[in-house]
């Protein structure tokens, strides 16, 4: 009984509302419009990412494989880097990745074409969570996978209210986590610029991005077509 009246208030204003929309009253609706088309494609296009990687990491664990090309898991990771036989370099090399649960294939892109791999490798994945500031003492996880191999894996946590300085001060970040080798490492490297220092053969830091390739496919549709090549443009003008 109470519905009724209501629904019959807002009917009313509602249709009386719609001849505004020939007088430039559908400006704010194409704007509304164009926002969800591209928020929801920017969703769309982490959700096919995400399920796309998940699917991948699946089909290596069916075909053990020990080549450290196609190592996309952890313990995957740990067992190619022990059989693979290349030699390791002084050099650290820090692997960002989105999923803390995947290896980047730029890992193992690079060892096969440079034919040797980092004595340090740190898969960093760095995460801005729905807070607006992070506690400096809650800022970075950082997992021992194998000391005697050289590999870590650390999560960095930005607040979304953090000056964009905060996340600049990544290498500084990494120095002060609590693994006294990795931070002795990362620490040779940061004094290395100095004078007093130009004489000591500090080992050299690398950051590795990975990026994906978007293609459209000839079996997509129109707006699977559209959909790709709008998630292609935002992802190569996303702030890094």
């Amino acid at each position: 009984r109470v519905r009724l009246p209501l629904l019959v208030v807002d009917g009313l204003l509602w249709s009386s509302n719609l001849l505004k929309i020939a007088n430039s009253g559908w400006v704010p609706i194409v704007i509304a419009l164009a926002v969800f088309g591209v928020l929801s494609t920017y969703n769309w296009g982490r959700e096919e990412e995400a399920a796309l990687l998940l699917a991948e990491c699946d089909a290596e664990e069916g075909a053990a494989s020990s080549d450290i090309t196609s190592s996309l898991r952890i313990p995957a990771l740990e067992a190619a880097v022990r059989a693979c036989g290349y030699p390791r370099t002084r050099a650290v090399g820090i692997y960002l990745t989105p999923y803390d649960w995947r290896v980047p294939r730029s890992l193992g892109t690079l060892a096969d074409a440079c034919g040797s791999l980092p004595g340090t490798i740190v898969l960093l994945n760095v995460r801005f969570e729905d807070v607006p500031f992070v506690p400096a003492e809650e800022r970075v996880d950082l997992a021992v996978i194998s000391d005697e191999l050289g590999l870590y894996q650390a999560s960095v946590r930005f607040g979304y209210a953090e000056p964009l300085n905060a996340a600049q001060g990544l290498h500084a970040t990494l120095v002060a986590a609590k693994q006294p080798k990795l931070s002795a490492l990362l620490a040779a490297h940061a004094r290395l610029p100095t004078r007093a220092s130009a004489q000591v053969a500090a080992p050299s830091v690398h950051y590795i991005l990975n990026r994906l390739h978007h293609i459209v496919r000839p079996e997509h549709g129109p707006l699977c077509r559209l959909r790709v090549s709008l998630y292609k443009w935002l992802k190569q003008n996303e702030c890094p």
